[in-house]
């Protein structure tokens, strides 16, 4: 799946070597970044390392959207202090569409 995912796109590992503790995938579509994964190990959680690849994503500049299960609040949470907004509703998937505004520095 990761393989298949990389080919649409690319995606960064924390750490680089060794065991993945956490892992991004994005896709670019025109102007817009989509961040189809974003994921941290669950013993590894609470270190920043969400944040981190978030950031990593956020640095291109350019608008980005992602989706997420209405029920992970953490992931809403952290969305949301980095400016993203609830754009969509997907009824069946139980998810919100969110989607922040890039700034190109």
């Amino acid at each position: 799946m990761l393989q298949h995912e990389l080919s649409r796109g690319w995606g960064w590992v924390v750490p680089a070597v060794g065991p993945i503790t956490g892992y991004v995938l994005v896709r670019k579509d025109e102007d817009l970044l989509d961040i189809t994964r974003l994921g941290v190990d669950e013993n590894s959680r609470g270190q920043g390392l969400g944040k981190r690849l978030l950031l990593h994503v956020l640095a291109d500049g350019r608008d980005v959207v992602l989706t997420v299960k209405k029920d992970n609040l953490t992931a809403i949470h952290l969305y949301r202090s980095h400016g993203f907004e609830i754009v969509g509703h997907l009824i069946a998937a139980g998810a919100w569409v969110m989607r922040v505004r890039g700034v190109v520095t």
